[in-house]
């Protein structure tokens, strides 16, 4: 007995904290803070025999007697005192993370890593991300703007932006808006060249390529939807392509060419008879939708379920239609 020390006593406890130990732990507390074994018994919802096992068997464990025992009273013992600090403190600490988690679980908190496309995140989401955090002081974002395809799991992503296909399938998505490309030039540049009326002709102009889209932005899809419904591909040349959208539309907007731009992004440029939208009647493919995705291995916390239903609340009412001119 005067061999053992309390840094000793402190490394068995860290050392073999297993759910066992736990357990005859909240008994040998049990039974100090009641000051009986049949006290401790009816908090724990056990028997006295039982809670008596557990403390022998703490007390075996440890090569230590921890309580004193009469037939009228139990009172700890020098070293159980030692020893009953130590499991105050991690009481206290296993309370102290039962409440954080449980805060955790009903209000927005901690921080939130949202990943999004950037022309769209930049015209749409940094403001609506900076509203958010007005009204939910306790949360901190942390946001990526890219184009490319982000690996939400290995990236540790909360939550991300998608716009197009969504091949992934261990994602939970929810469409937003839908996202239609549509063909267009400058009245300048159409001024100077003509504007191309079938899918074919395009062929004859330079065309913006956006080099993330399939083929490289090479081969351009149509369909028409009129009496009957045709499809049609062109393999289209130019003489600039590149990897951002937002660069693609100010491209075609300095009277270089034709391209292919996202609705949303050339919305203002049409209405203000900056751009032109050419084909009208045939229909850029393929269809897609701008979509919020989660993991759905992942628990939906507080923060990313709020910042969901925030941003669908936001962004459903919007609605670019084509202009025809």
């Amino acid at each position: 007995m005067n061999t053992f020390r309390a840094d000793n006593l402190k490394n068995k406890i860290s050392n073999r904290l297993d759910p066992e130990l736990l357990g005859l732990i909240m008994a040998f507390l049990a039974v100090v803070e009641t000051g009986s074994f049949a006290a401790a018994a009816k908090i724990l919802r056990q028997t006295p025999s039982t809670i008596s096992r557990k403390v022998i068997r703490l007390e075996e464990s440890l090569g230590v007697r921890l309580l004193n025992r009469t037939t009228r009273s139990v009172v700890i013992t020098e070293i159980g005192a030692i020893y009953l600090r130590y499991c105050q403190s991690i009481n206290e600490l296993l309370n102290s993370a039962e409440a954080e988690v449980t805060s955790m679980t009903r209000s927005p908190q901690g921080l939130l890593r949202i990943s999004m496309p950037v022309a769209f995140g930049q015209r749409y989401i940094t403001s609506l991300l900076a509203d958010f955090l007005e009204l939910y002081p306790k949360v901190e974002i942390e946001a990526a703007y890219n184009d490319r395809y982000v690996q939400m799991v290995e990236e540790n992503i909360d939550l991300s932006i998608r716009i197009g296909d969504l091949p992934d399938s261990s994602l939970v998505a929810r469409k937003i808006m839908s996202n239609q490309r549509l063909l267009v030039a400058s009245p300048q540049y159409i001024k100077k060249f003509g504007a191309p009326q079938i899918p074919s002709d395009l062929s004859r102009y330079d065309c913006i390529r956006y080099t993330r889209y399939r083929s490289a932005g090479n081969i351009w899809k149509f369909i028409h939807e009129g009496d009957e419904r045709v499809e049609h591909s062109v393999t289209v040349n130019g003489s600039f392509r590149c990897d951002d959208s937002a660069a693609v539309l100010n491209y075609v907007l300095s009277d270089a060419g034709v391209g292919i731009v996202a609705d949303y992004l050339c919305y203002d440029a049409l209405v203000q008879n900056k751009l032109v939208h050419l084909m009208p009647e045939w229909r850029v493919l393929p269809a897609s939708g701008i979509y919020l995705c989660w993991p759905s291995t992942r628990l939906l916390m507080p923060k990313v379920r709020y910042l969901i239903d925030y941003l669908v609340a936001h962004l459903q009412h919007l609605s670019f239609t084509p202009i025809k001119h």
